[in-house]
């Protein structure tokens, strides 16, 4: 992929394969750099996306798992 060829261009890989965390979870994230063209006024626009890829055993577990991670990095603070 290059985003010259496809608008999309994967910038970095973290293989969590290699070292899975505790209780054995583990994931491979591919960011994304990704552009489109504009609307009417022809601007560019340029997003950096994360693409997880689980195994499906993990997926099903991580809507268990994750709420306690949202809530130790702070997502529920209040501002």
């Amino acid at each position: 992929l290059t985003v010259k060829h496809d608008g999309c261009e994967v910038v970095r890989i973290k293989n969590g394969f290699h070292t899975p965390a505790v209780g054995g979870y583990c994931d491979l994230k591919l960011f994304l750099f990704v552009t489109k063209d504009g609307h009417d006024d022809g601007v560019k626009v340029y997003h950096i996306c994360e693409l997880q890829v689980h195994l499906k055993a993990f997926l099903d577990c991580k809507q268990y798992t994750h709420l306690p991670y949202q809530a130790d990095r702070g997502d529920f603070d209040p501002s």
